[in-house]
């Protein structure tokens, strides 16, 4: 709407405002959510889509899907950034890191979660891994399933159900070695981004909107529905050293700053205005 109403001011003013749309995502694939849900969220952005200027999309994916249903031409790639946690901040948590690391390993599921984003895909690794490296894992499930009915083996997993505060968000970070993202489909993950910025080492699954991750030291992607890959990805966590799980806390960080902080962002942002006013 105030696009829209920007757009109008504009035209009346004869003033010439320049409106971006942030577009979280576009289209949703059939089977993802529900059906009205889906189709109302697809009108809506067709509808902001049209009256904006420039449209700021988070992903590849995401530029494909609007693709489908909008002019290219107006389309801009910003990541999705989060405020760069201070350096003293991560240095203590490296520390708490450290002492528990040959005593227990610490996965975390954090957010909310719906269908899509398969939180049962957080049962079958937390129950390999107890079985391969039973008593030295500890994983953590916080969050709110929705629309979805997990049953977690209580043994195992130790769930906050619910909303997250900031403040309790944070300490689930500083305490995890492992952050777990076995989404059946995503256009974008504010997750990894925000996992990115506490130095967390990424274990994913394998759909095309992670590729870009490919090949970098902190991210293991993985086929969530097969052991194999499951349980050959647990050995290699459990024969890291910590010196190598260090040095790839701190590239998990520089990749963070370099793509996806408020340094990023401000860039990027200065850089397209600027192209939208030549």
């Amino acid at each position: 709407m105030l696009t829209i109403v920007l757009k109008l001011l504009s035209k009346i003013f004869s003033k010439q405002a320049i409106v971006y749309y942030l577009m979280h995502e576009p289209r949703y694939e059939k089977g993802r959510v529900n059906p009205i849900d889906a189709n109302l969220i697809y009108l809506y952005n067709l509808l902001l889509g049209n009256f904006a200027d420039r449209i700021l999309l988070p992903s590849n994916e995401a530029l494909n899907k609007a693709k489908t249903f909008l002019d290219p031409s107006k389309f801009e790639r910003v990541n999705l950034s989060f405020v760069s946690i201070p350096e003293q901040i991560l240095a203590d948590n490296l520390i708490e890191l450290k002492n528990n690391w040959n005593r227990l390993k610490t996965f975390s599921l954090l957010g909310t979660a719906a269908k899509d984003k398969n939180p049962q895909g957080f049962v079958l690794p937390a129950n390999i891994t107890d079985r391969q490296y039973s008593g030295k894992t500890r994983f953590i499930r916080a969050g709110r399933d929705r629309d979805v009915n997990v049953e977690y083996n209580e043994e195992i997993v130790t769930t906050f159900p619910g909303y997250m505060t900031d403040s309790g968000k944070r300490f689930l970070f500083g305490m995890t070695h492992f952050i777990v993202v076995p989404y059946f489909f995503s256009t974008q993950s504010g997750v990894i981004a925000e996992a990115l910025s506490h130095g967390k080492i990424l274990i994913v699954n394998d759909i095309p909107v992670f590729s870009t991750l490919k090949g970098l030291d902190f991210v293991f992607i993985i086929d969530f529905s097969n052991e194999d890959s499951i349980s050959k990805c647990v050995d290699n966590l459990f024969n890291m050293d910590w010196i190598d799980y260090e040095q790839r806390y701190w590239k998990a960080i520089e990749y963070f700053q370099n793509n996806f902080s408020e340094l990023y962002l401000s860039k990027s942002i200065t850089n397209i205005i600027q192209s939208s006013t030549n």
